[in-house]
């Protein structure tokens, strides 16, 4: 069975809560996915069309995961995680909604 890569020197446990890194990958994240959770909260009031709560959570849930989670000082290992599982499980409460 494969083993999944880590990031060298980097011990089993430790790849989410490792520092984060705030690179440009980060700010662009952080920048799309605040646009597509504003998009998807502005569009159903200016087209008059059904709201999207399934797309505006893991757009919600993204934001968090992958824009802020990086962006955030690293000092607290613990606010660290909790934001970063927090985005999982707001990205996946609006999987399950959009497929309901």
């Amino acid at each position: 069975m494969p083993r999944l890569a880590r990031p060298h020197g980097c011990p089993p446990g430790e790849e989410l809560v490792r520092a984060p890194r705030p690179i440009v990958r980060a700010r662009i994240g952080a920048a799309a996915f605040t646009v597509l959770l504003v998009i998807t909260l502005v569009a159903p009031v200016v087209i008059d069309a059904e709201a999207m709560p399934g797309l505006s959570l893991i757009a919600l849930g993204n934001l968090l995961l992958m824009g802020f989670a990086e962006l955030i000082d690293a000092s607290s290992r613990g606010f660290l995680l909790a934001v970063r599982l927090g985005g999982v499980a707001i990205a996946l409460l609006g999987l399950v909604v959009l497929l309901l």
